[in-house]
């Protein structure tokens, strides 16, 4: 069960580095110095944990480890 926990937060953690860096380098074509709203970066992470909390969520449900409560 450990292991699957493990599993979840890093694979969630990825996700969201992946989605967010083809979001902000790929889709809209900018930097992080222009993504930003005080400081160079701060939409970004404020954008990977919005899709690893959403993944994190999904592989919760389908790896089954009950971190969240019925």
């Amino acid at each position: 069960m450990q292991a699957r926990r493990i599993a979840v937060w890093v694979t969630s953690l990825l996700i969201g580095l992946a989605a967010a860096s083809a979001i902000v380098f790929l889709f809209f074509k900018t930097t992080l110095d222009r993504y930003k709203i005080w400081f160079p970066g701060d939409n970004y992470l404020v954008l990977i944990i919005a899709i690893g909390a959403l993944a994190w969520i999904w592989l919760d449900y389908f790896l089954g480890t009950e971190m969240l409560p019925r």
